[in-house]
């Protein structure tokens, strides 16, 4: 298993995370030179079901664990429930989200419902965004102060997205969408989109026959070259999303930017014309 670490070997680990998304906005709140851990690959499938050695030494190290839920890090939920330390504080985002939505009498159907890939919501991002960090400031007191002025920093940069995306999606001229091997439906309940979610080719092929639009998303995280032969016999155009980013990928090598890849797909699939 190979990980991906920020910040200098000697110090403590701040923060561990099995997820890029997660893991790429500790990177931009927590203070400069902060040793952080990605426990996996960004675009591992199936993901891990255990942790090797090294990585079990490295998250016992971590003072905080931020575990995403909703199935997605199982094997580093159960570590944590046998095998944690009293020093070390734990995020639960799924719980989070669950007490959240509790509290929170909210009108918009984006906060009433839970959301397993609650990272492709700008505004549930902003909210877990905060949760991290005062978290990160009760581990770090002496660094509240800038702890607190990049979080400020994000915040604003996640809000332009949130708007950017708002704005682009508003002015598209479709409206529904489809999509295989995967789902962004938080970002589609968001932003006033409706998706149509197949599971695999055979799915694909029965829907195509009563399709009129030539655009079929792919979510880039599974193979699916069986799916690309339907949608090309079809004729039907294939753009790519991506849930999870890549460090390594000019295009997604951050949250904000893989967010940006994924509305530029949108915008090309969605707006008038595409068919040509």
């Amino acid at each position: 298993m190979q990980s991906c670490e920020t910040g200098n070997e000697p110090k403590d680990i701040l923060a561990a995370t099995a997820l890029f998304p997660l893991f790429d906005w500790c990177q931009a709140i927590a203070p400069a030179g902060s040793r952080l851990i990605l426990l996996q690959p960004p675009l591992a499938a199936p993901p891990f079901r255990e942790l090797d050695l090294t990585q079990a030494k490295r998250i016992r190290q971590a003072r905080l664990i931020i575990s995403m839920g909703y199935g997605w890090d199982e094997w580093m939920r159960e570590y944590i429930q046998n095998a944690v330390e009293e020093k070390q504080e734990i995020i639960d985002l799924q719980k989070w989200q669950e007490e959240r939505i509790a509290e929170t009498a909210s009108s918009h159907e984006s906060e009433r419902e839970t959301n397993p890939r609650l990272w492709l919501d700008p505004i549930w991002t902003q909210e877990a965004v905060r949760c991290i960090a005062e978290r990160m400031k009760a581990i770090l007191p002496e660094k509240e102060s800038e702890i607190e002025e990049r979080t400020q920093a994000y915040l604003l940069e996640l809000n332009r997205l949130h708007r950017e995306i708002g704005e682009t999606i508003a002015s598209l001229s479709y409206k529904e969408y489809a999509i295989v091997g995967g789902s962004f439906a938080p970002l589609a309940r968001r932003y006033g989109l409706a998706e149509t979610a197949y599971a695999d080719g055979k799915e694909l092929a029965e829907a195509l026959r009563n399709r009129s639009r030539p655009v079929i998303f792919v979510e880039k995280a599974n193979d699916l070259r069986g799916v690309r032969v339907i949608v090309n016999k079809a004729k039907e155009i294939v753009l790519p999303l991506d849930a999870y980013g890549s460090p390594n990928d000019p295009e997604r090598g951050s949250y904000i930017e893989t967010m940006r890849f994924n509305l530029n797909s949108f915008k090309k699939g969605l707006s008038h014309g595409v068919d040509g």
